[in-house]
């Protein structure tokens, strides 16, 4: 992994991929300052719903967090409660949701997640 390298030929951000893997958790804040170093963004993919892995992840340095498999709006919501994320990038549940249930509804409730904790 090379962020200075990357961040040289154009890229802005490079993702980590921590869900796959068998990487140490000390690692990750390592990783991530080389991507500050190199003026790129690190993302992590993590397979976590845990709110304290993910709260450490944000103080870490990541700049996003990828977390495969939020499948309901429901779930969208509790890692932004969790979490002090400013937002939610929608994802392919939408083209993967039970067909009994309306696109129009789903897309309603993901729209209607506030970005900002609740307390």
């Amino acid at each position: 992994m090379m962020p200075a390298p990357a961040a040289q030929v154009g890229f802005d951000a490079l993702w980590l991929e921590a869900e796959h893997n068998t990487w140490d958790r000390r690692e990750i804040p390592r990783l991530v300052a080389l991507h500050h170093l190199a003026n790129i963004d690190g993302v992590v993919r993590t397979g976590s719903r845990n709110a304290n892995e993910l709260y450490h992840l944000l103080e870490d340095g990541v700049t996003a967090l990828m977390i495969p498999l939020l499948n309901t709006p429901e779930d969208a919501d509790r890692v932004i409660q969790a979490t002090d994320c400013v937002g939610f990038v929608g994802a392919s549940s939408l083209e993967r949701m039970c067909v009994e249930e309306s696109l129009t509804n789903l897309t309603r409730q993901f729209k209607s997640i506030s970005a900002k904790r609740r307390n």
